[in-house]
């Protein structure tokens, strides 16, 4: 797990997965009632590749309101 934040009412959490034939980040969300509301699985070319890109918010959290 590389980070950990709140989306409106779910926890979501991000990981980085190494796998035989590849590496995946995936971000898993959950539910106040502790059920799955969110999974997405994003390829990554690269262990070392920014965890999130600018162009990609999937799963981001809030930006800060100055």
């Amino acid at each position: 797990m590389f980070a950990r934040h709140e989306l409106g009412d779910d926890q979501v959490y991000r990981y980085r997965a190494r796998y035989e034939k590849g590496l995946l980040d995936l971000s898993l969300g959950y539910a106040p009632n502790g059920k799955i509301a969110t999974l997405n699985l994003i390829p990554v070319d690269d262990w070392n590749a920014p965890i999130q890109p600018p162009d990609d918010d999937w799963n981001a959290p809030p930006a800060e309101e100055p």
